[in-house]
């Protein structure tokens, strides 16, 4: 499962590591104790982190997603937008990473059939992704039994679309974000925990940029669920691709599912073909039900044209027929700027977006049922985490407690949520903060948990032992970036979490498992 008022302490956010847990801070008055991070002898580790890109050297990742076995917690898989030369090219090839041992130690792979390593070395194996130049967006999920499901968006479908050419000169920059001559959703399937990944199936294809940003979960039955943002303005032949690109009230949400663990997939169905609403995040609850959550936009003039709109969740049994959105919430984003204009923060220059999250408790507890969201927002002018829960199936949804406790008058930027629940129904979230820097700029990833369903916030936690700067953290066009998600997953052994670090001046991955 992906996923108060505000208890405000004074308290070591990060102690020494003790007989392999942090040493946790005691509790007062029967309140909730601050998580412990779990400390292992790995092979490559720092402190209470632990790097997952080990080979090649040159390995980076952003964009993460983490996905735990359930039928072995010491069983992780991760992925991200991945940069390893000889894999991606001039472009960027999804990575994959897997640990059968609780973090101590990893593997790296790359989604296989890589056209650079082909051109490079005629003798390399070719599959149907070797057709593709860029493979992009990954998200992984398990099903119930422990099956590994690998979701990538494979696009450009010839060299020159793929490549940095006219990086520099062309003012929209390299033709391979912006050129786009094709693009598909693929789902790969691993029986042996991600180790390797012999099946997989092309879920959609279309023209130019057709389809995009996807997510995957699967149901407690093992049915598995993929839901993308489908554009069809780029079926349309045109000039001008930037401008196809930003045509507002083109995009829908195209929906799959699979009920043969990945080896079929039904046609794509339109989730709102009467609404609007993009970059989906899924679960399901314990009955089977499908939860969605989308987002529109309109533009904020008080904001330099920046972004508002509504948080919206919709459901569905079947996964292809659903209902009309309830809002749950709304977002602001900070002013355009930067180098492409994008939604920006103080002090930095990535691109910054809602990023909602979605979770279900499927437990037997007390809360079992709930739907919890979170998403980022900057309608204060800082970047914060907002979080929200419906007890009554997404009919009606409640504002929780703001998860961070750091002092509102250091105006901090929070930002990039991610959200899950384990099997008890404890509420997990995180995020990246800027607290510690006064200068707002350098960022770590902080942590807390619920146990009474988001009503009140266990003190937070800071997960990474060393902050983080945006400017070693690139995107395949070359711009500063981290990525549009962050992900996490829950599971009987703690909340287990990823993300992007640049201690070694470069876009590594990091984890980190947290106990409470």
């Amino acid at each position: 499962m992906r996923a108060a008022f505000a208890i405000v302490l004074l308290v070591s956010a990060l102690a020494g590591c003790l007989n392999g847990v942090q040493t946790p801070t005691a509790p007062g008055n029967g309140l909730l104790v601050p998580g412990t991070l779990v400390c292992l002898d790995a092979v490559k580790h720092e402190g209470c982190n632990q790097e997952a890109t080990l080979t090649p050297e040159a390995r980076q990742a952003n964009e993460l997603s983490i996905a735990v076995n359930p039928t072995d917690p010491k069983n992780i898989i991760a992925t991200g937008k991945d940069y390893t030369p000889e894999e991606a090219g001039d472009c960027v090839w999804a990575g994959l990473y897997t640990t059968t041992d609780g973090g101590k130690t990893w593997s790296n792979q790359n989604v296989p059939g890589s056209p650079w390593k082909h051109r490079a070395d005629p003798t390399a194996p070719t599959n149907d992704f070797t057709k593709f130049w860029c493979a992009t967006d990954p998200v992984v999920a398990f099903g119930p039994d422990g099956t590994a499901y690998w979701t990538v968006m494979p696009y450009q479908c010839d060299a020159l679309s793929g490549s940095k050419t006219g990086r520099g000169v062309l003012p929209n920059g390299g033709f391979n974000d912006w050129f786009w001559t094709c693009s598909s959703m693929y789902v790969l399937v691993s029986h042996d925990g991600g180790l390797t990944w012999p099946d997989w199936q092309e879920v959609a294809f279309g023209p130019r940029l057709e389809h995009d940003k996807q997510w995957i979960a699967t149901a407690p039955d093992g049915k598995v669920l993929l839901c993308w943002d489908r554009d069809t303005n780029y079926q349309l032949t045109s000039a001008n691709p930037v401008a196809d690109q930003l045509t507002p009230g083109t995009s829908v949400v195209s929906c799959s599912v699979s009920t043969d663990k990945g080896q079929s997939w039904s046609e794509p169905a339109s989730m709102n073909p009467d609404w609007a609403g993009f970059t989906p995040a899924v679960d399901f609850d314990s009955n089977g039900t499908a939860y969605a959550v989308v987002v529109d936009a309109e533009a904020d003039p008080t904001q330099n044209n920046s972004y508002v709109g509504p948080v919206r969740v919709t459901t569905s049994r079947d996964g292809l027929h659903w209902s009309q959105p309830v809002e749950a919430g709304r977002y602001a984003l900070p002013p355009l700027g930067g180098e492409n204009n994008w939604p920006v923060l103080r002090g930095s220059v990535f691109r910054i977006v809602e990023a909602p999250s979605i979770a279900v408790d499927r437990s037997h507890g007390p809360n079992a049922g709930n739907i919890y969201l979170a998403w980022f927002d900057h309608t204060t002018g800082e970047g914060n985490v907002s979080v929200a829960v419906s007890r009554d199936g997404a009919k009606t949804w409640q504002r929780l407690p703001t998860p961070h406790d750091d002092d509102p008058s250091l105006k901090a930027d929070q930002f990039y949520p991610a959200l899950s629940v384990g099997p008890d129904g404890t509420v997990d979230v995180s995020w990246w903060d800027r607290r510690d820097d006064p200068n707002n700029h350098l960022f770590n990833v902080y942590y807390t948990y619920s146990k009474d369903g988001g009503r009140s916030w266990a003190p937070n936690v800071r997960v990474s032992d060393v902050a983080s700067d945006e400017q070693y953290s690139h995107h395949q066009n070359g711009m500063v970036f981290l990525g549009d998600y962050r992900d996490m997953d829950s599971s009987s052994a703690g909340a287990h979490l990823v993300w992007v670090d640049t201690r070694h001046q470069k876009a590594d991955v990091f984890t980190a498992t947290v106990q409470r």
